[in-house]
């Protein structure tokens, strides 16, 4: 049987005295993302969920202002590409660290003269060589390539025009 580590985060449910406990003698807390005190006997699902919800949402912004700040870093360095056609090509090329795209951003386009080049004008929907959704592309590029994908709220990445790609090099 192989033996593998899995990298999931972690929310902690329970009551203060066994959430101490548990604190005090687990090797995991790095990757406890939150704790939620409480007596859930006799919580339903919906309650339950909401609580989840608002731990989630919380490590969400976390991490959507961790990777901005990396993304600044990347810009000061010049490793990073922004725009649908830029971040299409630094995936192409397996150059991808870690890609920073809106959740709600998709974008047809054409391929240009080669792969590693898109168009996006009005004839990509004519065009014989479109491409459906040219950002769900990127996002299998990058993690094909074994890069990361953080998904951003919508206009966070607007002076990146709503992609960003930091670049190993």
């Amino acid at each position: 049987k192989e033996n593998k580590k899995l990298n999931y985060p972690i929310i902690i449910a329970a009551d203060r005295k066994i959430l101490g406990h548990f604190l005090k003698f687990t090797h995991n807390t790095k990757k406890i993302i939150g704790k939620i005190e409480g007596n859930f006997e006799h919580s339903n699902v919906k309650e339950i969920t909401a609580k989840l919800d608002a731990v989630l949402n919380i490590a969400a912004e976390k991490e959507q202002q961790k990777a901005l700040t990396l993304l600044k870093a990347a810009v000061d360095k010049d490793t990073y590409s922004a725009g649908i056609t830029e971040v299409w090509r630094a995936a192409a090329e397996a150059r991808g660290r870690l890609l920073l795209v809106e959740k709600n951003y998709k974008q047809t386009a054409r391929f240009g003269n080669d792969s590693y080049t898109i168009i996006v004008d009005e004839s990509t929907k004519r065009s014989f060589d479109n491409i459906p959704d040219a950002v769900d592309d990127i996002i299998e590029l990058v993690l094909r390539n074994k890069g990361d994908v953080i998904f951003m709220e919508d206009d966070l990445l607007s002076s990146y025009q709503r992609i960003a790609l930091i670049t190993r090099y």
